[in-house]
């Protein structure tokens, strides 16, 4: 090859290059002003129908809402953030359907 290079320098020489690339064009593409809301949900029970528990509801005890029984009572947390790296401002949130949580009708 001219100017003493071999064919594996120039093989070493194309794949660091190759891999700077993609290393740039990762940084470049995290580096982009984004605005992304995020959320998480977490459903936790308060009451189990284990036996080995101490309240449960095999020892009698009665789930009721508005005069209805209630198989399982259970806390579910949601978590809200702005996940990306440029502030999210409340008239950018303003909607005419005002932000919201729907709940599968078979529950969760």
């Amino acid at each position: 090859m001219p100017y003493g290079i071999e064919a594996k320098d120039l093989i070493i020489f194309v794949a660091g290059a190759v891999i700077a690339l993609l290393i740039a064009y990762f940084f470049y593409k995290r580096g982009l002003p984004q605005k992304r809301l995020s959320y998480s949900t977490r459903v936790r029970s308060l009451v189990y129908r284990s036996s080995n528990q101490p309240a449960g509801l095999k020892d009698g005890l009665r789930i009721t809402f508005d005069g209805k029984e209630s198989e399982a009572l259970k806390r579910v947390t949601v978590l809200v953030w702005n996940s990306g790296n440029q502030p999210i401002t409340g008239q950018e949130l303003t909607t005419k359907m005002p932000l919201h949580v729907t709940v599968p009708h078979k529950g969760f």
